[in-house]
């Protein structure tokens, strides 16, 4: 059998380091909800052999779900994309520039359908912060997310732990009251989709995915009509 997880931050060779049977462990990320993103990461080890990843891309297929093929190094490939937008927007907050809540507003009216911080407390700030600390562990520059990590464990040390539990970023139920955007909302805008442009670029460039793949995955990833190369 072909042992296929669905873990959105563990590479198979994680999970099977070595043996006969890691041949056949591969990463298959389904994107939630899955009925209505239709893109699957097939995430390959070393051990990973052909014949198992094209038995895999030809069970989602049969599925009819489209799926992208990525190495290990590379893997998980749209989360980090968001990580990085998730990134640049704390470190705008801290900076003072806008609140939480006046940066998702920001992020919904002029890049994506969800926001930066309340998609952490509906994932769990737990699990958010385990999958941060996975994709960013061979990083050179991983200080450059001690900031939002820190962040992350002081809400988990503070039983903020999202949605679920009632608090995360926000208190729930959620006040009706609308935040007022910040005066330079434009300009948090413009700055976040360089930032989300330049990482989709990058990524794609460094995981050797054709254009018209990574476009399709990027846009029902992010939920938007258009990807980031047309």
């Amino acid at each position: 059998a072909i042992f296929a997880s669905c873990s959105s931050s563990i590479n198979p060779s994680e999970m099977v380091p070595s043996g006969p049977r890691a041949e056949r462990f591969l990463g298959m990320h389904f994107f939630y909800p899955v009925a209505l993103v239709n893109v699957v990461e097939l995430i390959v080890s070393p051990s990973t052999t052909l014949q198992t990843a094209e038995l895999a891309e030809r069970f989602l297929s049969q599925a009819g779900r489209r799926s992208i093929t990525l190495d290990e190094r590379n893997g998980f490939i749209l989360n980090r994309i968001f990580l990085d937008v998730q990134n640049e927007g704390y470190r705008l907050v801290q900076s003072g520039r806008c609140t939480f809540q006046q940066m998702d507003l920001v992020v919904k009216e002029n890049l994506f359908p969800f926001g930066l911080f309340d998609f952490c407390d509906s994932v769990g700030i737990a699990t958010m912060r385990a999958a941060v600390a996975n994709y960013i562990r061979d990083y050179p520059h991983r200080d450059y997310f001690a900031g939002f990590i820190e962040k992350l464990d002081d809400l988990l040390q503070n039983g903020r732990t999202g949605t679920k539990a009632g608090a995360g970023f926000y208190d729930y139920p959620l006040a009706d009251s609308r935040p007022v955007l910040p005066p330079d909302a434009a300009e948090l805008a413009a700055f976040l989709r360089q930032t989300w442009l330049s990482s989709c670029r990058r990524f794609t460039a460094t995981a050797r995915l054709p254009l018209d793949d990574a476009n399709h995955a990027i846009r029902e990833y992010f939920g938007l009509p258009d990807g980031p190369f047309g």
